[in-house]
């Protein structure tokens, strides 16, 4: 990894936005963006480089959490500033001094307010207060002409997403009852419709999500599921025990996972897929702590949740102990497990600013003294350290603190403050972290440029403890296990399949943990992964590489054997070892050909 500070502040930056052409953040409440170079990080608002007339004493007025006021389109940003003249109004960059300016001035007798931003297939959609207190539904098109109220009336929540051009979102009608539940909007006044009227919602809707092609909204302690119809919108689960906020939602693929509070059981994860029997407790995290049936706990309490892929990432309290740890989960009860104990004899574990970049989970590790940032594949041996290393201009090392992270265009970008030692005050700045290896993409594996049929090299250890073997294609995973005492390195033993190469088509290598033994599976058999998930004792891992189901032109038979006595399995591409251990270990049964790989190169 190479690390670059690319510009150096007095106030720590913040408020960090992707919008494609450039990352754009704050500064003492000036606007700034950065390309990820020195030259290309400029200060949109000072008057020595902006032509446009601003509103004297401008300054921004972000509010990610509770307005959602600031949103990257299309390489452009709207937000939302304020001046004494204008009040707080809505504005654009372009990521240029002469294209930051006023969008609309909503109010000219005050403020408009503009929040609750959402993107729409390039179209922004947005809310403004009025002076009944009431947020009317707006759209914008990035031109003054274009930015126009669409209906008055009161907007509860918007959906961040929409289908087809369309957004969905929880209203009521004050003086309409039968106007108050999930609706539909294309942007125009004809086109902004009813499409499920909840009684007596006269109490804002939580929140309202999109997956795929499914609608979900919650309502106190209620979840509705739509397919954007009146006829397709029923209540899908009342959850009156709680009559809780059953929110935040994070969507992973066309199912979304959310925490609900249960007198039961504490606070625990939920997730849904649309239907009755999909709607339901992932995983009891902390069961054992009950007293008679009641929980003298708060439950695990999920939190910071995040899609990466087909995968959810949270921290959880998964012991009492207030430490909050890394887990994941692919939907199921066995596939919900802690990824890591980062912090074994601390008092706090997990970590911040979790972000996906390329598929890859990264994220802040906190500690009394310094920062680290650390990347996941969702496995123990994947969970690391980014090794990315600070130098001041003499090229000493210096230490990373307060750091946030942030994702734009699949690169790694930060801020913190770096300092040589213990007691020396930190000089603040903005940082890049890139992998030359991969062209400067985080978290991607590199493209090896050819259009020849090549993969990664799996590598093959030994477990002196349990006398079995374990595979990995993974390069960071198999430099964790190198440094593990009981494992001794055979050296690589095949070449895994590029997936993109379609000679026929390669299909993954699915790899599962048995915790009992803790011995590796492996199989390209979707009806032995169905099996295997089914059985208590197996954690599925996921796609551990790709290969063959049959036989193609340079490839070579993965071998695979069962151990009767540890219950293990073993996998050879060697003919000869194939045949040694068929001759000379009884306790050995060869079960045929697992898959098809690759030869390592000469």
């Amino acid at each position: 990894m190479t690390t670059n500070i690319i510009q150096t502040f007095e106030t720590l930056p913040g408020n960090f936005v992707d919008a494609d052409s450039f990352l754009f953040f704050t500064v003492d409440s000036q606007l700034w963006r950065t390309d990820g170079t020195q030259a290309g990080t400029i200060n949109l608002i000072d008057p020595e480089n902006n032509p446009n007339t601003l509103d004297e004493n401008f300054s921004l007025n972000f509010d990610f959490n509770n307005n959602r006021n600031v949103i990257g389109i299309d390489g452009e940003l709207f937000f939302a500033g304020s001046g004494e003249q204008n009040g707080i109004e809505l504005y654009l960059s372009d990521g240029t001094a002469e294209g930051t300016r006023l969008l609309r001035d909503i109010d000219p007798e005050g403020s408009g307010n503009p929040r609750n931003f959402a993107d729409v297939d390039g179209t922004l959609f947005f809310t403004v207060l009025d002076e009944r207190n009431q947020d009317n539904l707006w759209v914008s098109d990035g031109t003054n002409d274009g930015t126009n109220l669409v209906r008055d009336f009161n907007v509860s929540q918007l959906a961040e997403e929409g289908i087809d051009g369309t957004l969905f979102f929880s209203g009521f009608d004050p003086d309409n009852a039968d106007n108050s539940g999930l609706w539909r909007s294309d942007g125009t006044t004809e086109g902004t419709q009813l499409i499920f009227n909840i009684p007596n919602n006269q109490i804002d809707a939580n929140e309202v999500a999109v997956a795929e092609d499914k609608i979900f909204l919650s309502f106190l302690g209620q979840l509705y599921i739509s397919n954007g119809t009146s006829g397709g919108t029923r209540l899908l689960n009342d959850f009156a025990a709680s009559n809780q906020r059953i929110s935040p939602f994070t969507t992973v693929g066309d199912e979304i996972f959310f925490p609900v509070i249960d007198p039961e059981i504490g606070t625990e994860l939920w997730k849904s897929d649309g239907t009755e029997e999909g709607t339901r407790l992932v995983r009891d995290i902390r069961p054992e702590e009950r007293d008679n049936g009641t929980p003298v706990n708060e439950g695990s309490n999920p939190s910071d949740l995040i899609a990466v892929g087909e995968t959810l990432f949270f921290t959880a309290d998964s012991d009492g102990d207030n430490r909050r740890e890394l887990w994941r989960s692919d939907g199921t009860t066995d596939g919900t497990n802690l990824v890591i104990d980062l912090f074994p004899e601390e008092g706090f574990s997990g970590g911040e600013d979790f972000i996906d970049v390329d598929g890859t989970l990264f994220f802040v590790r906190r500690n009394i003294d310094v920062d680290q940032i650390w990347q996941s594949d969702g496995t123990p041996e994947g969970t690391v350290p980014v090794e990315a290393e600070f130098l001041d201009e003499n090229g000493e090392p210096l230490e990373l603190l307060n750091a946030d992270i942030f994702e734009s265009g699949d690169l790694l970008y930060g801020t913190g403050g770096f300092r040589p030692e213990p007691g020396v005050s930190p000089t603040l700045g903005l940082f890049s972290i890139s992998d030359e290896d991969n062209g400067g993409v985080v978290g991607q594996q590199p493209d090896n440029g050819s259009d020849d049929i090549t993969g990664t090299t799996v590598y093959r250890f030994f477990n002196n403890n349990s006398g079995v073997h374990f595979y990995t294609a993974n390069e960071t995973e198999r430099d964790v296990v190198l440094e593990l005492d009981n494992f001794n390195f055979e050296g690589a033993s095949y070449s895994s399949v590029d997936p993109l190469s379609g000679q026929p088509e390669p299909v993954p290598v699915y790899r599962f943990l048995n915790q009992d033994t803790g011995v590796h599976l492996y199989t390209v058999s979707d009806i032995e992964r169905d099996a295997v998930q089914e059985l208590d004792n197996f954690n599925f891992e996921g796609e551990a590489f790709f290969a063959y189901e049959s036989e193609v032109d340079g490839s070579i038979p993965i071998y695979r054997f069962f151990n009767n006595t540890s219950g293990a399995h073993f996998y050879t591409p060697s003919a000869e070892e194939r045949d040694s251990v068929e001759t000379n270990l009884p306790e050995f049964a060869l079960e045929g050909i697992a898959y098809y790989a690759l030869p390592l190169e000469e």
